[in-house]
């Protein structure tokens, strides 16, 4: 955030920030989700309807606080009234997955980290409907101006915004509209 907000950089995405962060003008790129992975032989590998409260069973590995959505893990278990058992927490997925792998625990991590072609032995399960949704989103700093490409970009990330209306909004001449991803 601070490297879009003082121009050293042309454009940030993140999940986190963009879009309430002072002095930068954010957009849309794509949504996601947490999924929840075991390895192929656990028993919640089985599950039809997975639940905070058969995940509240084991123990969790998943992302650090304040890292990649983790909020949104916390509050859905909080919203139950349930304390999860938070095991071992790190900022970077393959570490969840790993120690997935050496069966200590079962992991919660962002949808799009889950490779079955590399992940073989573990299994991706759903958690869209127990976590809330998160979106990704491009930021450019505020009022200034931007090469074409940075542009270009941002619509080829998300086409359904027009170029001339992420033009006026990062110009700071629109005001924010409700985009769709």
């Amino acid at each position: 955030v601070r490297l879009v907000q003082t121009g050293e950089v042309d454009i940030g995405i993140s999940s986190e920030q963009l879009d309430k962060s002072e002095g930068v003008v954010a957009f849309p790129y794509y949504r996601w989700h947490h999924n929840i992975v075991v390895p192929e032989q656990h028993p919640l590998a089985g599950e039809r309807d997975l639940t905070l409260a058969a995940l509240a069973n084991w123990p969790i590995v998943t992302y650090q606080a304040g890292l990649t959505g983790r909020v949104r893990v916390d509050e859905a278990f909080a919203a139950v009234g349930i304390e999860p058992q938070i095991l071992l927490t790190a900022q970077d997925s393959d570490v969840i997955k790993t120690y997935v792998e050496l069966e200590m625990g079962v992991g919660i991590l962002a949808d799009m980290a889950f490779d079955a072609q590399r992940d073989q032995g573990l299994v991706q399960l759903d958690g869209s409907h127990l976590f809330a949704p998160h979106t990704a989103w491009i930021g450019l700093k505020q009022g200034q101006f931007q090469h074409n490409f940075a542009w270009q970009f941002i619509q080829l990330c998300n086409p359904e915004l027009a170029l001339a209306d992420i033009q006026a909004r990062a110009m700071g001449s629109e005001p924010a509209l409700d985009f769709q991803i």
